[in-house]
């Protein structure tokens, strides 16, 4: 039985993700996915490849890719997956019993173009919905704090990050400073202390921005 999936116009790392649930709903043998870039396939793959499944071909229409992809798993005589060099659902930092914060101190991540650098974040957030090892706070200081008020992209993600248990601390000093504290629509106003506790504390901490 086959499984066809439509990738095109998805962002990274959408397409990932349509592939990894397709995977855990199961109920096919092969699975086709279609995609409109040459990033989306080469991280199709290496994600199939590094879980197990084999890429049975790629073909392409114009801007359409399709890859083809066995559910079975590697077939027998093939030389056995490498230690994967791409994990998307199985990254972890320290172990299940450490807190794990992610400290996000700007509202774009990295120090090129803004409108990448919001993509990124929209992308980055998101993905921590989909990951297995989910952090058990995120806190915000400074530029960060815009991530969570109204009008961010990224609202209803973290809602639903929220709604799962992570806590969200956002910091009031940022808040006033940018005229913001009226507008959070997600987390709770913390403090310097109470965020400074909790990142040297116990645990494990990302840091994104």
């Amino acid at each position: 039985m086959k499984k066809s999936i439509n990738g095109t116009g998805l962002a990274c790392p959408q397409p990932v993700i349509r592939v990894k649930q397709a995977f855990d709903e199961g109920g096919f043998s092969v699975l086709e996915i279609q995609v409109d870039n040459q990033a989306a396939v080469e991280n199709v793959t290496r994600f199939c490849e590094n879980s197990g499944h084999a890429i049975l071909s790629v073909t392409q229409e114009g801007e359409i890719r399709t890859i083809t992809i066995d559910n079975e798993g590697y077939k027998e005589g093939d030389a056995p997956p490498a230690e994967p060099s791409f994990q998307f659902a199985e990254i972890q930092k320290g172990s299940a019993e450490e807190p794990l914060n992610i400290f996000i101190n700007a509202e774009t991540i990295g120090q090129g173009d803004p409108k990448l650098g919001s993509k990124l974040m929209e992308a980055f957030i998101y993905s921590l919905t989909e990951i297995e090892r989910r952090p058990d706070n995120i806190l915000m200081m400074n530029g960060g704090v815009k991530v969570a008020v109204e009008g961010s992209p990224c609202i209803g993600n973290l809602k639903d990050l929220e709604e799962s248990g992570i806590t969200i601390y956002v910091c009031g000093a940022c808040l006033d400073f940018y005229g913001m504290k009226e507008q959070l629509a997600v987390g709770k106003v913390s403090n310097m202390y109470e965020i400074a506790s909790i990142l040297t504390g116990k645990g494990n901490t990302v840091t994104v921005g």
